[in-house]
Order: structure tokens, then sequence, then C-alpha cells
């Protein structure tokens, strides 16, 4: 295993156990949720703890669970180190949404990232990958998905508040750094190779 596949375990790790620990340490949730509608007067650490908190148990199982897929994928493709950032980032992408559209008063969870992470791992195919069109059909049936539970409301089986926006944050946050790795890659592609002729 490389030193960056350790390191990304290793903050996956960390990740994983920060959350178990804050469903079970006796500490003030408000502290520690995310406020979007007042996100600028509020400590800048809720930023991200707001997405390690959860809405009991079964919220908290059923995304740590959601992550171990995703992370299993990601591992079986190489590309454990790069999905680290790509979940920090959809955290930040998800806040900024739901600050931008300044309806929703207190958000927790982490599906709201983990979609992102979803729809990055979807769009950003290894060279050479077998059926990429399967993946981009999953990935619209993915945006169609959470674009849906935005208009039409279902009761979620956790039988918990849902912020279906922040899905849709998240899942647009991923696909935008998905878009991004592409062009970046193709860039490097197409920079002719250098002349090493000699003088």
């Amino acid at each position: 295993m490389s030193r960056s596949h350790k390191l990304a375990l290793l903050a996956w790790l960390l990740l994983a156990g920060s959350t178990v620990l804050l469903a079970v340490m006796p500490v003030d949730r408000s502290l520690l949720m995310f406020y979007p509608q007042t996100a600028l007067q509020q400590p800048w650490w809720q930023a991200l703890s707001g997405h390690l908190l959860h809405l009991g148990n079964r919220h908290l199982a059923a995304n740590l669970l959601a992550l171990l897929l995703l992370l299993a994928l990601a591992w079986r493709r190489g590309q454990l180190p790069q999905a680290w950032p790509v979940l920090l980032l959809s955290m930040l992408g998800v806040d900024l949404g739901l600050w931008l559209e300044g309806r929703v008063g207190w958000y927790v969870g982490l599906s709201g990232a983990l979609h992102g992470l979803f729809a990055w791992l979807l769009l950003v195919r290894l060279p050479g990958a077998a059926r990429p069109h399967l993946a981009h059909w999953l990935w619209l049936a993915g945006a169609a998905k959470v674009l849906l539970d935005v208009y039409q409301p279902q009761h979620h089986w956790l039988a918990i508040p849902v912020v279906p926006q922040a899905h849709v944050f998240g899942f647009a946050c991923g696909s935008l750094l998905a878009l991004a790795s592409y062009r970046r890659r193709h860039a490097s592609s197409d920079t002719p190779a250098s002349n090493n002729k000699p003088v």
C-alpha cells in the first residue's frame, strides 16, 4: 500500500471515528449543528461538525453504511486518496448551497456530502474502464432522484426530517469536481511533449 493510500485510510478512519464519537459523547449538539441562515455569525467549525452529527443511531448507521460502500468502490478503483478531498469539498458545497438558499434553519448529517462523493465516483472514470455509459446512466438516474425529492418530497424511511436541497447541492458539487478533474486530465494529455532534440 502506498503512503498516500495509508494517509487516506487514516483520514477516513478518523472521520468515521469522530462521527461515532459525537454520537455517544454527552455533548451540547446545538454547538455543533450547522445553521445556514446565520452561518457567518456562527463558529467556523460548525461548517464541518454539522455533517458529523446525526439524528439517532439509525440515521448514523445508514450514513456510515453508505460511506463504507462508496469507500469500497474508491478503494477498488485506487481512488481512495482522491475521494477524501471530494467529500470535504462536498460538505462545503452543501454548506454554501444551504447558506445561499437561506431557507433551512439547521442541518446535520453526512448524506448531502455522500451524494457528492457518489456523483464524483460515477463520473470520474479510470482510463480503459469498462462500461462507462452505465455510470453515466446511473448519474442521470441519481440526478433525477435528488431533483424529484425536492419537488415531490417523500416520507423518509428513517422517519427523520430530510433536507433534500442538501442532496442536490452535494450531488452538484461532486459532479462539478468530476468535470474539473476531467478537463484537467484532458488538458494535460493534449499538451504537446517537449522536443528534446540535440543542439
